[in-house]
C-alpha cells in the first residue's frame, strides 16, 4: 500500500484553501484600512493640538472680524508645536509644511480644520 496523496485529495484541500481565503480576505483587508483612518486620525488630532498650542500662546493673531485664521504647518514646526516630519499614514508619504491648519472661533472654543480650501488659497 502506498503512503501519500492522492490528486484528488491535494486538489480538494487547494480548493478549499481557495475559498476560504475568498471568504476571509475582504475582511482582513478591510481591518487594515480601519487602522490606517484610525492613525490618520491621530495624526489629525496631533496637528490639531499643535495648532491649539500655538494660537493660545499667541492669542493676538486670531481677527474675529476675518472669522478664521490659517497657520501653516511650518509655523508650528518653527514655534515646536509640531516634530517634523509629519506622515501622512495613507499615502506614506511626508506632509508639506506649507499645508495649513484652518482655525475659526465659537461659543468659546477654537475649532481646527486641516487642509482646507480657504486656506489652500492663501
Amino acid at each position: 500500500m502506498k503512503k501519500g496523496f492522492t490528486l484528488i485529495e491535494l486538489l480538494t484541500v487547494i480548493t478549499l484553501l481557495g475559498i476560504i481565503s475568498i471568504i476571509v480576505m475582504p475582511k482582513i483587508l478591510e481591518q487594515f484600512e480601519s487602522k490606517k483612518t484610525s492613525a490618520d486620525d491621530i495624526s489629525k488630532q496631533t496637528i490639531y493640538i499643535g495648532a491649539e498650542e500655538y494660537i493660545r500662546s499667541h492669542d493676538y493673531l486670531y481677527d474675529e472680524s476675518v472669522g478664521y485664521l490659517c497657520i501653516s504647518l511650518q509655523t508650528l514646526v518653527d514655534n515646536g508645536n509640531l516634530v517634523e516630519p509629519i506622515i501622512d499614514v495613507k499615502t506614506g508619504t511626508s506632509i508639506s509644511l506649507s499645508t495649513k491648519v484652518e482655525l475659526t472661533y465659537s461659543d468659546n472654543q477654537y475649532k481646527f480644520e486641516y487642509n482646507t480650501l480657504r486656506c489652500q488659497n492663501e
